[in-house]
């Protein structure tokens, strides 16, 4: 039985993702370690943020998903982090990562 992730992605929703329009930049200057990645490491960064899968980004950028798969642990290991979840909290800058307005 073939697993949902082996789905085949239909000519309509990869020209949806052909087409999506670019990630704005964040609204506030990248993050220290943010600084540490490469152009591409960035720009998975930015994709992943945008909660694309491993296969949807590989498809985008016209590279494999084992391609994306070892960006990915180079991202990790220069942000010392293990986590998608920490990456999009690095990437976007949210709140939980500045200090609270008015608070000490």
């Amino acid at each position: 039985m073939a697993s949902s992730s082996t789905a085949q992605i239909l000519p309509v929703e990869l020209w949806q993702r052909q087409v999506r329009p670019p990630l704005p930049p964040p609204d506030h200057a990248p993050l220290a370690p943010m600084r540490l990645l490469s152009p591409r490491e960035l720009e998975i960064a930015a994709l992943v943020a945008d909660g694309m899968a491993n296969k949807e980004i590989g498809l985008t950028l016209g590279i494999s998903h084992w391609t994306v798969s070892a960006h990915l642990r180079r991202i990790f290991i220069k942000l010392e982090i293990g986590r998608r979840i920490d990456l999009c909290l690095l990437y976007r800058g949210t709140e939980a990562d500045r200090p609270a307005h008015g608070r000490s």
